[in-house]
């Protein structure tokens, strides 16, 4: 099932330059079956996200978040993706290891993206601190980058996916994950990829450059 797991749309995140609705006419002409709405510190309500699925029955759309954790100093910070979720409630959580338990209480995937972007971007991981996954290559992520991010899931025995990390169109069909079988709940994600049934995927042609090496 081949899924995206980290979208951004110009309706909550003011990094991305499309519509939900252009980002799903986007994602169905590319085969997508699944999408992950991981807004920048914003949630989409269920109300919101079924009336978008109404018209997008092609692809089965959850919710998400991509939550900003900053450092105790508050001079740095790190992006933690909480797949399905509709809860406000962790807008407003600033504790890491709480997040990641309530996330797994909650049957949610917990991604840690681009750990390498930036320096302090993995901050959590070494507080002992560790999400389901960390994102390995996506559009904000460099080669370089993506080596250091499969080394320590390596390391530290945590699943690696791939996810477009996708703020417009141009960034569609570039990264992405498939998943062994189809999935109907987040839960069921999650313990796909905690199986490790899943395969990352890449465009072999990306139509334009990426982020600089």
């Amino acid at each position: 099932m081949k899924a995206e797991l980290h979208l951004h749309t110009s309706r909550y995140s003011a990094c991305a330059v499309h519509s939900p609705e252009e980002m799903l006419v986007g994602l169905v002409a590319r085969g997508y079956e699944a999408v992950f709405l991981t807004e920048h510190d914003a949630v989409w309500s269920r109300k919101d996200t079924a009336r978008l699925q109404e018209h997008f029955p092609q692809v089965r759309i959850f919710g998400g978040l991509e939550k900003t954790l900053y450092h105790d100093d508050r001079e740095g910070f790190q992006h933690l993706l909480i797949l399905g979720t509709h809860s406000a409630d962790y807008i407003f959580m600033d504790d890491a290891e709480a997040i990641l338990q309530r996330a797994a209480d909650e049957g949610l995937t917990t991604i840690l993206a681009h750990p390498f972007r930036h320096e302090g971007s993995s901050h959590i991981l070494d507080e002992g601190l560790y999400p389901d996954a960390l994102e390995y290559r996506s559009c904000n992520h460099t080669a370089g980058q993506a080596e250091k991010s499969r080394a320590a899931a390596e390391k530290l025995g945590l699943q690696l996916v791939n996810a477009g990390d996708t703020h417009g169109l141009r960034m569609l069909g570039r990264f992405w994950t498939d998943t062994d079988e189809d999935f109907d709940s987040p839960t069921e994600l999650r313990d796909m990829l905690l199986a490790g049934r899943y395969q990352r995927r890449e465009a072999q042609r990306p139509a334009a450059r990426l982020v600089e090496e």
